[in-house]
């Protein structure tokens, strides 16, 4: 009996399985993944390319690029977005004018911190530079403090 018990179940659970699979969100969700998937493929293949083009020392200048570019966009945003989402959207409808203060003053300070990352970087950016490898890497590094800066305002 119980053996006859935990085939029905087991057909219940495919059943429920073979349902979910059949929901527009689950295409959609499939979509999506899908196409993260040859997103994914196509940045293998650009950075293999990226890679083989520029040579290592040349590719070790843009990797440096990049990791300070993800680190101050990373540490830029203080969590600003999430609440501008979250208080904007809470007072869009009920009370328009907080809402247009709230995404004013959430501007503003990205603005702000973006100009506060462009000075501490253009300060701090030599003595970065030679800690990674040398004077060389100046301009790349003071790119990327710049870039971060107008990516988290952007970002907005």
């Amino acid at each position: 009996m119980k053996i006859l018990s935990q085939d029905k179940d087991l057909i219940y659970r495919a059943n429920q399985i073979k349902g979910m699979v059949r929901t527009q969100t689950a295409r959609q969700s499939s979509i999506v993944f899908a196409g993260n998937m040859v997103s994914t493929l196509f940045s293998v293949v650009a950075t293999v390319f990226i890679a083989r083009t520029l040579g290592p020392i040349n590719y070790g200048v843009l990797a440096i690029y990049l990791s300070i570019y993800t680190t101050i966009l990373g540490l830029t945003d203080f969590g600003l977005g999430t609440t501008a989402v979250k208080l904007i959207s809470e007072n869009v409808e009920k009370n328009p004018h907080k809402a247009n203060v709230f995404m004013r003053v959430i501007f503003f300070m990205e603005i702000i911190s973006g100009l506060i990352v462009v000075a501490v970087g253009m300060v701090f950016s030599a003595p970065i530079a030679k800690s990674l490898g040398g004077d060389y890497l100046l301009f790349p590094v003071r790119m990327a403090f710049l870039a971060g800066a107008f990516a988290s305002v952007g970002a907005f």
